[in-house]
């Protein structure tokens, strides 16, 4: 099936872009010869593993991650059944935003003392224990706080977990924080699937995330389990675009062993 006209164009004219806007990131990573790219689809835990929508995702043999927000009513489920089929668990921890009321059980607040975050992430760790790494859902509030995310990273020492930072806060610091701290970490290039402008499609966004890689070598693109979303994943992946890039998980970025 051929990609969405114009995407080589609009590649074209993105690499000119990108030339400028992109410098080369600090991370040292797994060398390759094709640019690398990491998918992961966030917000699993609301619909049933035999659910269709599901369904169609376990379909796909390529290598992508999930994200599964805790404490749910299929979250232990989901991360069982998507591990069975070789695809990587991260835990997709609730965190306070500025903007937004908290709505899920186990959100990490900023003002928490440190024995209440500790205890809401060994909690979720136990929800879904085949995780290997950790990403912030929502979180702007809480992924700005040195002292919250410092908390939260120690958590992660001690477990040998990844972050993945979805940077839904242009101040978050988590990042940076993993980083100064030696946590494996990553950080959103593009989301694929949110704040869209009219003209913009998801299809669009796959062709950015391609630009990125291409430009520095791998890039982090962050989706969600929205029908529309997981139509074009498959859709990227019968393009010739996909053919010019790898698909691997973080942790194989990462170079992190499977122990």
């Amino acid at each position: 099936m051929i990609f969405k006209p114009g995407c080589k164009l609009y590649l074209l004219m993105l690499f000119s872009l990108l030339s400028i806007a992109i410098a080369l990131d600090s991370i040292s990573v797994v060398a390759s010869e094709k640019p690398r790219i990491i998918l992961i689809f966030d917000d699993f835990g609301f619909y049933p593993p035999k659910s269709s929508l599901i369904q169609g995702f376990l379909e796909i043999e390529e290598p992508f991650a999930v994200s599964i927000i805790p404490g749910l009513e299929y979250s232990t489920q989901l991360a069982q059944v998507f591990h069975r089929a070789n695809k990587e668990i991260v835990i997709h921890m609730p965190m306070e935003s500025v903007a937004a009321a908290p709505t899920e059980s186990l959100t990490l607040r900023a003002s928490m003392e440190s024995f209440e975050i500790r205890g809401l992430i060994y909690q979720s760790i136990f929800d879904i224990p085949c995780a290997r790494g950790m990403s912030n859902h929502q979180g702007s509030k809480f992924t700005a706080s040195y002292d919250a995310m410092n908390l939260l990273i120690d958590v992660l020492a001690d477990t040998n977990m990844y972050f993945i930072d979805s940077l839904t806060s242009p101040k978050s610091i988590a990042y940076r924080l993993c980083r100064q701290r030696k946590i494996p970490a990553l950080r959103r290039d593009i989301f694929l699937d949110t704040n869209l402008e009219p003209e913009e499609t998801i299809a669009g966004r796959f062709c950015q995330l391609v630009a990125v890689a291409k430009k520095r070598g791998y890039a982090v693109g962050i989706g969600h389990h929205y029908r529309e979303t997981l139509f074009e994943f498959k859709e990227f992946l019968d393009s010739p675009l996909s053919d010019e890039i790898e698909l691997i998980l973080p942790s194989e970025l990462l170079g992190l062993s499977n122990d």
